[in-house]
């Protein structure tokens, strides 16, 4: 019996962390947020909901995210391989063995692909060449966005030292990198492999390449979401993520609930529990106000 001036206990949010995929499911057409999908944000934010945006980027390239929603976030990066706060201290690292790196960028000269090398930010946050970086099409559109960053192209072949790097990535044909895959899983070193195929729809691949990102063992944004769930003792379940592509399944199959948005590759549909049309941008802040009973 509830006696007449007591205060019910408020009933606990369905979820307690927010994984967000940036390009394609975050972001609108412009590269920003639109002011209904902040205001959620900030809303759920602001009664203690945690919030983690999940990229394939680079903190370099992705710390102008935290500005545009205004609230403490964790960013998950590079796939998985480094956290930051909302300070921009990195929290947890998962690098690729320098050894192993060495190994598959030979691997891949012997397949006549050319490796584009990550290095982790205490080495300093380089984008390592192997070849003429001019001849690449990563740094040439980087550029045309942030010039300054010129100084960060460097060719590998001037390198004697290789820091654990964050990742390696390739591109080519369907079967080169398919080749290339086989290579490294006979290497016996356990890399985490991302395989981009070209004829799906994605926001890194273009030009009907496909891509290979070569990663460290046990490294994706799921085993990175992992992480965040022991800092803040939270089960699997009391997350929800959105995602759009196949760097994204891990972490929309370890949710409670995982989200497909957008154009997202049937690998991701397949991987999450329902999808959301995203044409106006809003997709992210429409099902939230859902499952979170918003008005």
């Amino acid at each position: 019996m509830t006696l007449a001036n007591s205060t019910p206990k408020p009933l606990a949010e369905p979820y307690q962390l927010i994984a967000l995929d940036v390009d394609g499911t975050l972001l609108d057409t412009q590269g920003g947020v639109t002011p209904d999908t902040k205001a959620t944000l900030q809303s759920l934010a602001a009664r203690g909901v945690h919030v983690a945006l999940a990229t394939g980027r680079r903190f370099i390239i992705a710390n102008f995210l935290p500005p545009l929603l205004e609230i403490p976030l964790f960013l998950i990066l590079s796939n998985g391989a480094v956290i930051r706060d909302h300070t921009g201290a990195i929290a947890y690292e998962s690098y690729l063995p320098s050894a192993w790196a060495w190994r598959a960028v030979e691997e891949a000269r012997r397949l006549g692909l050319r490796s584009t090398i990550y290095e982790n930010a205490a080495a300093g946050d380089r984008m390592l060449f192997d070849g003429d970086w001019r001849a690449h099409r990563s740094p040439q559109a980087q550029l045309r966005r942030r010039p300054e960053l010129e100084s960060l192209f460097v060719d590998l072949n001037t390198v004697t030292v290789l820091p654990d790097p964050i990742e390696i990535v390739l591109w080519g044909g369907d079967d080169e990198m398919q080749t290339l895959a086989e290579a490294l899983k006979a290497t016996g070193h356990d890399y985490t492999l991302i395989f981009w195929r070209g004829r799906e729809s994605s926001s890194f691949v273009r030009d009907g390449q496909s891509a290979l990102e070569i990663l460290g063992p046990n490294t994706s944004k799921a085993t990175a979401l992992a992480w965040l769930c022991k800092h803040f003792t939270i089960e699997p379940a009391g997350v929800v993520a959105f995602g759009d592509d196949v760097n994204d399944v891990e972490m929309l199959e370890f949710a409670g609930l995982g989200v497909a948005i957008g154009n997202a590759t049937q690998a991701a549909r397949a991987a999450a529990d329902e999808y959301t049309h995203n044409e106006d941008s809003e997709g992210v802040a429409r099902t939230l106000k859902r499952i979170f009973c918003d008005d």
